[in-house]
């Protein structure tokens, strides 16, 4: 049996405790038939599945750079409902394509002009980035761009701005969680006039995507080649996930990019294709 403990801040901390319930068997057995196979189980689980583990975790974004150096020429990212000369980046070797498929080096182009820019902003690592979108490719990049930066990233649905209340009791729960009076909120700009009825910190940075928005900076603004590399954040990478809300408010869980993805790699296969 899995025993979750919750904390104060309404957020799944990623500790899991293991509970065993043994009725009617001795301390002896319980040590001989359990708890050594267990302990066993626990010391050689990295041999036979592969090496040790790494004593130190590599990041999300080591990863994605190592990938890129190996497979920069590789399809990344395919994107059937957006242009192929999206933010004027070229369309990897499929340059006549009609949608959006772009290499890993391309990807790495558009993640080091979105983190330069954005990093003008004056924002510090463990602010919020939110991001309210369906699956595009602006998703990727801003994901990966604010893990870069240090940034908390925080996909929301869109359809959550159907109730504002709800949609204002996420953004309240991050904001009070954490601390900051300043956020990065992106968005399609068909939906920025809903996010714009939503209380938001001081100085909060809005980004729309699409179209312009008045008060909204240009997701194409911060596609613009970048001058010079940003330096990565030394702080580690995060999300917030939220539960669908179908039983009731929704419910954070904050968990680390780090370690969820050294977990998933050797399943995922990634860089590989």
């Amino acid at each position: 049996m899995l025993s979750f403990p919750f904390s104060s801040n309404q957020y799944l901390k990623p500790t899991i405790s293991f509970i065993l319930f043994v009725s009617s068997v001795s301390y002896h057995n319980i040590t001989t038939e359990i708890l050594i196979p267990l302990l066993l189980a626990m010391c050689t689980t990295s041999e036979v599945n592969g090496g040790p583990a790494p004593v130190r975790l590599q990041t999300v974004i080591d990863q994605f750079a190592a990938i890129v150096q190996q497979n920069s020429e590789q399809p990344a990212v395919v994107s059937c409902q957006q242009k192929s000369d999206l933010y004027g980046f070229e369309n990897g070797k499929r340059r006549q394509c009609e949608y959006l498929r772009w290499t890993y080096g391309v990807l790495d182009q558009a993640v080091q002009s979105f983190a330069f820019h954005l990093s003008s902003y004056d924002l510090k690592p463990g602010m919020p980035l939110l991001i309210f979108s369906h699956n595009r490719v602006e998703c990727l990049v801003a994901c990966l761009g604010a893990y870069y930066l240090g940034l908390i990233h925080v996909p929301i649905s869109p359809e959550s701005l159907l109730n504002l209340g709800d949609a204002q009791y996420l953004l309240d729960t991050v904001c009070n969680a954490h601390g900051h009076q300043k956020i990065v909120v992106i968005a399609a700009a068909d939906i920025a006039k809903s996010i714009d009825q939503l209380i938001l910190p001081q100085s909060s940075v809005k980004i729309a995507f699409d179209e312009s928005v008045p008060g909204w900076i240009t997701f194409e603004s911060l596609m613009e080649p970048a001058k010079i590399k940003t330096c990565q954040s030394s702080t580690p990478a995060e999300s917030i996930l939220f539960t669908s809300g179908s039983t009731s408010r929704p419910k954070g869980c904050q968990i680390s990019a780090d370690r969820w993805f050294n977990s998933l790699q050797g399943a995922m296969g990634l860089g590989q294709l």
